[in-house]
């Protein structure tokens, strides 16, 4: 799979991605780590800095300030993991999770429909609008593979599992 900008002869560009949403998404995670990693070694908490405040030679004001920056950074990751896309292509949201006990999917933007069993479509999908989620908790979690599909276009979901 592969993403390719053309130029075409009268200036103007065509964009080509065949990626898979889950390879996109995968993608952008591993970019995201990435520049993580770099902020908490620039700002001077690098694997030593915390090696050492683990083992408390670093104490006081100094530590907290540093585990402070960086619970931030991994919160931001985090809740960009969170962050799922559906697109006409049905694709999974979260694999099979055997110990699940509680998941949300609530759509930010377009239309999705999700399905419970791993292979979701537009005629037997929870759909989902722009400002609505769903909750599975309690008695019924289910445990399957959980996909996502659009009609038209994509769909920007945010999700959880516990």
């Amino acid at each position: 799979m592969s993403k390719r900008l053309h130029r075409k002869i009268d200036g103007t560009y065509t964009f080509t991605d065949t990626r898979s949403v889950e390879e996109a998404h995968e993608e952008n995670l591993s970019r995201i780590r990435e520049l993580i990693t770099a902020k908490i070694t620039e700002a001077g908490y690098d694997e030593i800095w915390q090696r050492n405040a683990a083992l408390g030679v670093i104490e006081g004001e100094q530590v907290e300030q540093g585990r402070a920056y960086i619970t931030n950074l991994r919160a931001a990751y985090h809740d960009y993991k969170a962050r799922l896309l559906a697109s006409t292509s049905n694709g999974t949201l979260f694999s099979s999770n055997a110990t699940r006990n509680y998941l949300l999917v609530q759509c930010t933007s377009g239309t999705a429909f999700i399905d419970t069993n791993g292979t979701a479509s537009t005629a037997n999908g929870i759909q989902l609008t722009s400002g609505q989620g769903i909750t599975f908790e309690g008695s019924f979690i289910p445990t399957g593979a959980i996909a996502g599909i659009t009609s038209t276009g994509t769909a920007q979901l945010i999700g959880r599992q516990g």
